[in-house]
């Protein structure tokens, strides 16, 4: 019998808190490569687990991995398609 995995997604509020910079672009909801690696760096140290790089995102953003939109020359992924890849990383690394 395989255990149900449980864990909170971010809210809006957390992922608002993110700080502009290589975190976040000046276009709201949208999310860098660097951002979404913050992001779950957060979830994967509360779980005690190996850490993800910035360049790691943006090859899975190069791959079309995760969805991305063109914004003045830089690929950003909205807040909706960060969620659900950070979601499915998280599980599959919990899985192991």
């Amino acid at each position: 019998m395989s255990e149900t995995m449980t864990f909170e997604l971010p809210s809006d509020e957390e992922l608002a808190e993110v700080p502009a910079g290589p975190a976040r672009q000046k276009v709201a909801g949208y999310l860098t490569g660097y951002g979404i690696a913050r992001i779950l760096n957060g979830w994967l140290d509360e779980k005690g687990l190996k850490n993800v790089t910035g360049p790691f995102v943006y090859n899975y953003i190069k791959k079309g991995y995760i969805p991305s939109e063109e914004f003045n020359g830089q690929k950003l992924v909205s807040e909706a398609d960060a969620r659900e890849w950070m979601v499915s990383q998280l599980a599959r690394r919990m899985a192991r």
